[in-house]
């Protein structure tokens, strides 16, 4: 028995050796399939991750042209608003300032640029001489109607509140009637003299007395109202007991009502301005000074009482005789 296995056993060390010899062979066979599989796979991965990045790259490139076109339509764009807004500028400030020198009026109205300005006082110099020369009788004409009639809707409109605005300012004093301001009013106008009033007066105004008084009293209160407004100093001394107060601060910051002030036929002699003054509040009120303020020549914070060479009888003679006498001193 013995002798029987001896005699198989080189056969069967034969046959584990080819077994060992083949398992090998398949594991090199498995493992060299696997190193080409996982060699493909990877080109191919990498193939795809850089065709990734290429694309991605490309569609960075397009993004930042795309960005980049953009950014420079908005600067073109930026830049033609810039210069539309600076021609239209350009155009309305040419276009105002060709309606400033070609209008008399308001050549009298101070401008904030240094030559027009000096235009403004040549200009309103020169054509006020020619007037005392050439229409010395119209010189001194005042409208029969007044600032009650003028061109300006803003004085049509609200004129007419300036005596109860203004009497509400009347301070209280013993023995005097407070409670009435308009009826005192009345019956002060009534007592001054027509003659003074009509002295003024180029025409012979066809009015009478109490008509003429009427129109008076209504329009010195409004432009009496408009200069107090105008005084931050004074408006606070003399505070209105309305609630709500007038129109005049409001009005008086108005282009067009400062150029209707000083239109000729809307002058009014400034002798009936102090009167109506000095009988509503019993003290001195600087007429001609608060005029200039609010005509823009004669800042608040630095004014004093301002004396004229010459006898201002109205708005447009100081005007001119406060630029004169302006010209004079930087001369």
């Amino acid at each position: 028995m013995d002798d029987t296995n001896d005699d198989n056993r080189p056969t069967i060390d034969n046959e584990v050796s080819k077994l060992i010899a083949q398992k090998e062979s398949t594991s090199h066979a498995i493992e060299s399939e696997a190193a080409n599989k996982l060699n493909e796979w990877k080109d191919s991965t990498t193939d795809a991750i850089e065709s990734e990045a290429t694309k991605l790259i490309a569609f960075r490139e397009s993004t930042t042209d795309s960005m980049k076109n953009e950014i420079a339509l908005k600067e073109s764009t930026t830049d033609e608003i810039k210069s539309k807004t600076t021609n239209k500028l350009i155009q309305l400030k040419e276009s105002a300032t060709d309606a400033i020198e070609s209008d008399e009026t308001t050549r009298l109205i101070p401008s904030k640029e240094s030559s027009i300005n000096d235009t403004i006082e040549n200009n309103a110099d020169t054509k006020l001489n020619e007037w005392r020369e050439t229409k010395q009788n119209h010189y001194w004409v005042v409208s029969g109607h007044n600032l009650s009639h003028s061109t300006s809707p803003i004085f049509r409109h609200i004129s007419g509140k300036g005596t109860r605005t203004l009497t509400c300012r009347r301070p209280s004093r013993s023995g005097r009637d407070t409670r009435e301001p308009e009826r005192t009013l009345c019956n002060e106008k009534r007592s001054s003299g027509s003659k003074e009033v009509r002295a003024n007066y180029a025409d012979d105004l066809k009015l009478e007395w109490n008509d003429l008084a009427n129109i008076m009293l209504s329009d010195a209160c409004f432009l009496l109202e408009l200069l107090i407004c105008a005084s931050k100093e004074l408006n606070q001394k003399l505070k209105s007991r309305l609630e709500p107060s007038g129109p005049g601060g409001h009005v008086g910051k108005k282009e067009e009502v400062l150029v209707d002030l000083l239109k000729l036929q809307n002058q009014m002699p400034l002798f009936i301005l102090h009167k109506l003054s000095d009988q509503i509040f019993f003290e001195v009120v600087p007429v001609e000074t608060l005029a200039l303020n609010l005509f823009g020549y004669f800042p608040e914070t630095s004014f004093k009482c301002f004396t004229p060479d010459i006898l201002s009888q109205h708005f447009l003679e100081l005007v001119n005789a406060y630029i004169s006498d302006d010209g004079e001193e930087g001369a």
